[in-house]
């Protein structure tokens, strides 16, 4: 697992957090990007993927509780490159 970003978010909010995967791609561009959250618990709407950044919206979650959110990627070129990145999120009061 690669360096992970952490975040705070309330237990009421409803927000938005990504990628943007451009230096990494070097010219080549997003085809699918999925996103999931470990453990259970939090909600996943909105997922907007263009060729070079990915997001998704967030609400949910209990509090002090810490939730991994995994995007993996998978790209346009001939043959594919994959790859995983990585937010913390702990859900406060």
């Amino acid at each position: 697992m690669g360096p992970m970003r952490e975040f705070e978010k309330s237990k009421y909010a409803f927000k938005d957090y990504g990628f943007n995967w451009t230096k990494w791609l070097a010219g080549d561009a997003i085809d699918t990007a999925t996103w999931i959250a470990t453990p259970a618990g939090l909600t996943l709407s909105n997922e907007t993927t263009t060729t070079t950044a990915s997001s998704v919206y967030v609400s949910g979650g209990q509090v002090g509780k810490k939730y991994t959110l995994t995007c993996r990627i998978v790209t346009t070129a001939a043959t594919p490159r994959k790859d995983s990145r990585y937010i913390a999120i702990t859900v406060v009061e």
